[in-house]
């Protein structure tokens, strides 16, 4: 987990690193590392995604969660107590044969289950699309070169995004939600096929307020009008919670997303299948992750799994849009 704190590795990757002066004392086979890296994601220390790549082999991407940094702190605190026992053990019979070590692994105590929301700057805002019409917004954070804009879903508002968007602020990200047209406290009159046009207006705003980068992430409805804005427009990449193949989105602007794609869905929501499909259809790079349960769009980060969706996002914007 060290390693891991580092940044997200591949098992090949942390076999490599084991290899240079860890392998001094240890050196691990992918034999041991791949089975070490499944408990340890059975207890909730790491996740990973599964990063397809063009023309190379799929590979698994682990990255340690919060849990995991708790779990790694309390070892290093532990390990110099442990230590000191050690040594004064052998001092006190030098002529003995020290036993063989046994390594134990324990599961740490979760002290906060629900960690608390970051407390960071947020102000309302509003601006206009290309047809003249006014949309309101939510800005998280103190900016950042690079932006996240938070697509809500069908009957939602920008408010669903209060409880997930102060995380990827406090990372360092510029983050706007906003109402499509029509919802909301946003001006106009509701119209899905013009909604790219809100999008699109909003990539202008991040841009004009300092961003060089910009991340879509967008829940059901929200995700099928990022898609349909990232076929025709650059943007670092697009992250789409429980997408489906409706509001006008089709396969061939599926295919037509150069930009890396992270897909979100729970196994049992009724769009799942949707989501599988688009992920097969998508030209590299992306990542799909389905999780247990029938959550859909933002309800997943109301579940168990909240936080680790949250570790997804920030490290899916790490990877393909990190911040200057």
């Amino acid at each position: 987990m060290t390693l891991l704190a580092r940044g997200p590795l591949s098992g090949y990757d942390l076999a490599q690193r084991m290899k240079r002066p860890l392998g001094f004392f240890w050196q691990a086979q992918h034999s041991q590392i791949y089975p070490e890296l499944a408990d340890l994601e059975e207890q909730g220390y790491v996740f990973h995604q599964v990063i397809v790549q063009e023309d190379r082999p799929q590979k698994k991407l682990y990255t340690i969660t919060e849990l995991g940094r708790s779990a790694l702190k309390m070892m290093f605190l532990l390990f110099p107590a442990l230590f000191i026992f050690a040594a004064c053990g052998s001092a006190s019979a030098p002529q003995k044969a020290a036993p063989t070590p046994t390594s134990v692994i324990t599961r740490t105590p979760m002290l906060s289950p629900t960690p608390t929301l970051p407390r960071v700057p947020s102000i309302p805002v509003h601006f206009t699309t290309q047809d003249h019409v006014q949309l309101a917004g939510q800005f998280y954070g103190n900016g950042g070169t690079t932006a996240i804009i938070c697509s809500h879903e069908y009957r939602g508002t920008k408010d669903d995004w209060s409880d997930s968007a102060p995380w990827f602020a406090a990372h360092g990200f510029m983050v706007l939600a906003y109402d499509f047209r029509g919802w909301g406290e946003s001006k106009g009159q509701l119209d899905v096929s013009k909604q790219d046009r809100d999008v699109l207006a909003a990539i202008a705003l991040v841009h004009s307020r300092g961003a060089k980068r910009v991340i879509l992430l967008g829940a059901s409805m929200g995700a099928d009008i990022s898609l349909i804005v990232a076929a025709e427009t650059p943007v670092a990449g697009v992250i789409t919670l429980s997408p489906e193949y409706l509001f006008g989105l089709s396969n061939n602007q599926i295919k037509a997303i150069f930009a890396p794609k992270l897909f979100i869905n729970s196994q049992n929501d009724g769009f799942a299948d949707d989501t599988q499909q688009m992920f097969q259809n998508a030209r590299p790079p992306k990542a799909l992750h389905l999780y247990p349960g029938n959550a859909h769009g933002v309800a997943i980060f109301e579940t168990q799994y909240g936080q680790d969706l949250i570790a997804r996002i920030i490290t899916f914007a790490n990877t393909y849009a990190p911040l200057e």
